[in-house]
């Protein structure tokens, strides 16, 4: 195995680690998804997801 993978795997490896701690996430979503002919008037909206589990 080169040095490299071994620095890619490493590198992975405490991206992984630093990632599994993480306990408070915020995901915000923007964006209108339509086909095109059609007109669509939307208004902000906030959507509880509850707790997610992995």
């Amino acid at each position: 195995m080169k040095w490299t993978h071994v620095g890619w795997l490493l590198a992975g490896l405490l991206t992984a680690s630093a990632s599994l701690r993480a306990a408070d996430v915020t995901l915000t979503v923007n964006g209108k998804v339509v086909a095109r002919p059609c007109t669509v008037s939307t208004v902000n909206a906030t959507v509880e997801l509850g707790d997610l589990y992995t």
